[in-house]
C-alpha cells in the first residue's frame, strides 16, 4: 500500500515537472515565431504609441491625431475618425516587409521613383518621427522601392504596400449612424412608403405593427435589431460632394428608422432617393445636415425580414383558425350522431 502512494506521488511530481516544461516550451516557442515573424516588418513601432500620422500625395493629404483613446481628422477637414479602421490600418502598416536592401546612400534617387513618390507615409511613434517614400515597382514588379528619410538604406518592400497605405479618406471617417448597442435598444419603429412597422421589447420582443405578435422567435427580431443597429455609411456626401436634402429626397422621406433606447433617447434615420450607383440610398439623422449613403440591400433585407415576421404571425393564425374551425366541425358532427 505505502509502496502504491509511493508511486502515485512520483507520478503527480513527474506529470507537473512535464506540464510546466511543455508550458514553457510552447511559451518560448510562440516568442520566437513572433519575433521570426516581425523580423522583417517595415516598422517596429507599438500602435498605442502612436500619436500621430499622415499620407501625403501629389493631389491630397490626410492627417490624422490620437486624441486620448480615439483618433481625429485633422486634414482635409475636422472630422471624427473610426478607431477600429484607424487601428487596423496601423497594424497592417506596421506588417508591411521589407524584401531586401538595394544599397545604402544612393546619390540618384530618380531611377527608382522616390524624387516624386507615389505616396509619403509620416507616423509619430514615441516622439519619434517617421517618413516613409513609397516609388516605382521594382523591375520584376514584385515590390515597390522605398527609403526612410534621413535613413541610408533604399529597399524593395512587397508589391502589397501600395494598397495597404494609400487609403482614402472614407476609409478612417467614422461610420458609425446610431452609435448604439443593439442591446439597449428597446423600441424600433419603422415607417416604409406608408408601411408601419413597430418593435417592442419587455422581456421579450413582440411586434406591435403592421400586427400583433406576442411570441415570434426571439433570434429572428434580434437579428434584425442588430442588422438595424449596425447600418452604416457606405459614402459621405459633403465638403467637395454635397448633394441638397431635395435632391437626396431626405425633405419629406418616405422612409423612416426611428429607435429609442434604454434612456429613451430617440434616433431617427430619414432613408430617401437611391443614389447614382442604385446600390446605395441616400440618408441623414434628423436635426443633422450631414447626408450620406447607406447600403440599399440592407435596408431593403430588414424590410423583407419584417415581412416574413408578417407572413409567419398570418399562417399562425390561419392554421389556428383553421383548427377551431375543425374542432367546431366535430362537435357538431357528435351532436348531430346523438
Amino acid at each position: 500500500m505505502a509502496q502504491t502512494k509511493i508511486i502515485n506521488k512520483k507520478l503527480i511530481i513527474f506529470t507537473f515537472i512535464f506540464a510546466l516544461l511543455l508550458v514553457y516550451f510552447l511559451v518560448f516557442e510562440k516568442k520566437i515565431e513572433q519575433k521570426e515573424a516581425g523580423k522583417n516588418n517595415l516598422f517596429k513601432y507599438v500602435i498605442a504609441d502612436i500619436t500621430e500620422f499622415a499620407i501625403e500625395k501629389t493631389d491630397s493629404v490626410i492627417e490624422v491625431e490620437r486624441i486620448l483613446n480615439d483618433w481625429k481628422i485633422k486634414k482635409p477637414a475636422d472630422l471624427p475618425g473610426s478607431k477600429t479602421d484607424i487601428d487596423s490600418f496601423l497594424q497592417d502598416v506596421r506588417d508591411i516587409q521589407k524584401v531586401r536592401v538595394v544599397g545604402k546612400n544612393m546619390a540618384d534617387l530618380k531611377p527608382f521613383g522616390l524624387d516624386a513618390p507615389i505616396v509619403v507615409y509620416k507616423v509619430r511613434a514615441a516622439d519619434q518621427v517617421l517618413t516613409l517614400k513609397l516609388g516605382d515597382k521594382n523591375p520584376d514588379q514584385s515590390g515597390y522601392y522605398a527609403k526612410f528619410e534621413n535613413q541610408p538604406e533604399l529597399m524593395v518592400i512587397e508589391i502589397g504596400a501600395e494598397a495597404v497605405i494609400d487609403k482614402e479618406l472614407l476609409h478612417f471617417r467614422d461610420k458609425e449612424i446610431f452609435r448604439l448597442d443593439a442591446e439597449d435598444i428597446k423600441e424600433c419603429r419603422i415607417t416604409d412608403n406608408g408601411k408601419k412597422y413597430a418593435l417592442e421589447y419587455e422581456d421579450h420582443w413582440k411586434m406591435k405593427l403592421p400586427i400583433e405578435f406576442d411570441e415570434p422567435e426571439e433570434i429572428d427580431i434580434k437579428e434584425i435589431i442588430g442588422n438595424i443597429a449596425d447600418i452604416s455609411v457606405k459614402e459621405f456626401f459633403d465638403m467637395n460632394k454635397k448633394v441638397s436634402a431635395v435632391k437626396a429626397g431626405l425633405k419629406s422621406s418616405r422612409r423612416v428608422i426611428t429607435l429609442i433606447d434604454n434612456k429613451k433617447k430617440e434616433y431617427i434615420l430619414n432613408i430617401g432617393k437611391e443614389t447614382e450607383e442604385y446600390s446605395r440610398y441616400y440618408a441623414g439623422l434628423a436635426k443633422k445636415n450631414l447626408i450620406f449613403a447607406v447600403d440599399k440591400y440592407i435596408y431593403d433585407d430588414i424590410i423583407s425580414d419584417l415581412d416574413k415576421l408578417v407572413e409567419e404571425k398570418k399562417a399562425l393564425d390561419e392554421e389556428l383558425k383553421k383548427k377551431e374551425e375543425e374542432k367546431k366541425n366535430d362537435k357538431d358532427e357528435e351532436e348531430e350522431e346523438k
